[in-house]
């Protein structure tokens, strides 16, 4: 209704009459105050009571700046009609007042409390035990708060579970109560997610999708550029447009098949293994190795012995040189064997078993501490802790290609079949049959696996992994990589 608040105040603003000394004992019986000039009520029948004009009013009631009142010596006591006053109570005039009729204060209600201008039977302070959860009650002072028996009974609304003045629920774990904010909302820091839960962000207090030209992504990653628009099961900022962004900027490309790894490459949106060349190819490795010196792209070898021309020795030459000179300090032609793989790298100062992270279970998940990447922890068609569920399985290309776009596993649906440098990061030069570490990727067959890069100028052939001793083949000679050859696979998705 025009003139009435939203928690039932009629707020009296009368120009030249808003001044207290005009307010006649009737307005102050119904509890109009004078606040700057202005004239309120809390009366708890405002939203009737609110007048233009004695057209507006009932029962006997004349409009009294905005107000619809009882004649002198009489009130309204929730009824609607005017009573004679009788007694004192809760400030006014009114007897008790029973639950469900209007009020102003506690004291006005026979028992319980006054709560949105309503008796409430509910209350008074009682919260007994765990089934009185949910009511309201009174505090120390007179204030509302609800029964929590687990928090010791009557608390402030304002808590991780309620908010506001009327002890809004605030259900999942996302909302706290907010500043200068009524009700449940979002803690916005650390922007953009603050406090909601993956898949959203916190904007104006609220819990809002990630997915818009501004945010995309579980991560709610910030979009910049081109024109950045969020694209299905990709989880970052998709662009519109390759030109100008940087290689392996996500994009979006319709091919057949159509995957939905799509990424800028020279400023052009290829879809990598479908173009039929190296067209597609990535340029490089995506990752850098963590914890190492700059510029250091790839990760380390794990080969961790050294050899001279008799085979492996117990300590390298020259131990573990910080720079060349340990080598060169042996005169001409310096110390020698000096300068192995062994001796430089992430594999110096971390053991083995800080390199992969696995997640057990039906459908194993390896996490690379190094590169970031995640695997599939069996080899394509197995599964099981020890992959020994299942069955061997062997793919042409294009079939390759479509099981890991298509795969489920883990938890996750974003696979894509590796790259050249994605699958050559995860053999172990080390070790032999398999090359590769068996405690991560148990019961991996010694033979080749496929990948999604094509070879220049050959049509028809892509670039293959061999598990057996590590090493890398076109193969063309022997016809294991055409296109429409079978070898296994193993699926790659970007880290968490």
């Amino acid at each position: 209704m025009p003139g009435c608040e939203l928690r039932r105040r009629c707020r009296v603003c009368a120009g030249t009459f808003g001044r207290a000394g005009l307010i006649s004992a009737s307005l102050l019986a119904v509890g109009i105050t004078a606040t700057s000039g202005c004239f309120y009520t809390t009366n708890a029948a405002c939203g009737q009571n609110c007048c233009y004009d004695a057209a507006g009013c009932h029962n006997g009631k004349t409009c009294q700046y905005g107000v619809c009142v009882c004649p002198a010596g009489q009130l309204d006591c929730g009824s609607g009609t005017c009573e004679t006053a009788t007694s004192a109570c809760g400030g006014s005039l009114c007897p008790l007042c029973a639950a469900g009729q209007s009020c102003v204060v506690n004291t006005d209600c026979e028992s319980g409390i006054c709560w949105d201008a309503v008796c409430q039977a509910e209350g008074g302070g009682g919260c007994a035990d765990a089934a009185t959860d949910g009511n309201l009650c009174t505090l120390l002072g007179g204030t509302v708060g609800i029964c929590q028996s687990a928090l010791g009974g009557c608390v402030a609304c304002n808590t991780a579970s309620y908010c506001g003045p009327t002890c809004v629920a605030c259900s999942g774990e996302l909302p706290v109560c907010g500043g200068a904010s009524v009700g449940c909302v979002c803690d916005p820091n650390p922007a953009p997610r603050g406090s909601c839960n993956r898949g959203s962000r916190c904007g104006g207090y609220a819990c809002l999708s990630c997915d818009d030209t501004s945010y995309c992504g579980q991560e709610c990653v910030p979009c910049s550029g081109n024109t950045p628009m969020c694209g299905g099961i990709q989880s970052g900022c998709v662009a519109s447009n390759c030109s100008g962004q940087p290689d392996f900027t996500p994009c979006q490309l319709a091919t057949t098949p159509d995957l939905w790894y799509d990424i800028c490459v020279d400023g052009v949106c290829v879809s990598p293994g479908t173009c039929g060349n190296a067209a597609c190819n990535p340029p490089g490795p995506s990752f850098a190795q963590a914890d190492v010196t700059p510029g250091w792209l790839y990760p380390d070898t794990d080969q961790r012995v050294c050899d001279d021309a008799s085979g492996p020795i117990a300590t390298c030459p020259g131990g573990v040189p910080t720079d060349n000179s340990a080598c060169a300090s042996g005169g001409l032609g310096g110390v020698a064997f000096c300068g192995q793989d062994a001796q430089y790298g992430w594999d110096t100062y971390h053991p083995q078993s800080d390199r992969f992270t696995v997640t057990a279970g039906a459908e194993p998940v390896v996490t690379d501490n190094v590169t970031g990447l995640m695997w599939q922890g069996c080899a394509a068609a197995l599964g099981g802790n020890a992959c020994d569920t299942g069955f061997m399985g062997v793919f042409l290309f294009g079939q390759a290609l479509q099981y890991c776009n298509n795969l489920n596993w883990g938890g996750y649906g974003d696979w894509r079949l590796p790259d050249y440098y994605e699958l050559l990061s995860i053999v172990d030069f080390g070790r032999t049959v398999p090359a590769i570490d068996p405690s991560a990727f148990p019961s991996t067959p010694t033979t080749w696996f496929w990948t999604s890069s094509l070879i220049a100028g050959s049509v028809g052939y892509a670039w293959l992994v061999e598990f057996s001793s590590g090493h890398t083949c076109t193969c063309g000679g022997y016809g294991v990589g055409a296109l429409n050859n079978v070898n296994y696979a193993r699926c790659v998705r970007p880290g968490p």
